[in-house]
């Protein structure tokens, strides 16, 4: 095959997954989720366990599973471990990974819509800069295309679950207001069944 002009293709994408729960129901979880908080922030609760959580807790892994099965992934996946998080003002999540898991996800409770974003990073840091950006300009989006984005934004809705690969960087904005902003968090890895294809 020949080709006269220029063809870019894209390839070793990062994929993140988004669903919005169809039976969420805001007050009845929150009301839930809060009623375990041991401190204000990060809770290490086992949320994964709950039973009285078992319908999300079930829909969220499908949605894992659904993710994992569109990568042509071998294995079934379950939840390892999980938290929540109870954001107090000026408080945020800063760049991080999930070591040691293959797929994470993170599932908004309550939040300001519009107002706090989840981050993904490129995995890919350009040292050379050939945009010629400066730091006032970093996230001007005209600097950038589908293949150059340093990174990526989705809104805090609740009810809404974003699922990708572990090692992704990703980070959350600082809460600048007295408003609720709750997060279920959840690592997950193989289960020793296999994935029918």
């Amino acid at each position: 095959m020949k080709f006269n002009t220029l063809r870019i293709d894209s390839w070793f994408p990062t994929t993140i997954g988004i669903v919005d729960c169809p039976f969420f129901d805001k007050d009845k979880y929150l009301t839930y989720i809060i009623s375990k908080k041991t401190n204000e922030g990060f809770n290490d609760y086992q949320v994964h366990k709950d039973k009285q959580l078992k319908e999300l807790n079930d829909w969220i892994t499908l949605q894992v599973n659904e993710y994992s099965k569109r990568h042509n992934f071998y294995y079934e996946y379950e939840p390892k471990e999980s938290w929540f998080i109870d954001y107090k003002k000026y408080e945020g999540n800063e760049w991080h990974t999930h070591s040691g898991y293959t797929i994470s996800v993170v599932f908004i409770i309550e939040s300001e819509d519009n107002k706090i974003y989840t981050r993904f990073r490129n995995p890919i840091f350009d040292q050379k800069n050939p945009q010629n950006t400066k730091v006032k300009d970093d996230y001007k989006l005209n600097n950038y295309n589908v293949y150059t984005f340093p990174t990526c934004e989705y809104e805090s809705i609740a009810g809404r679950l974003l699922i990708f690969r572990s090692h992704t960087l990703h980070s959350s904005d600082q809460l600048m207001t007295d408003n609720k902003r709750v997060i279920l968090s959840y690592n997950y890895d193989p289960k020793k069944t296999i994935n029918s294809r």
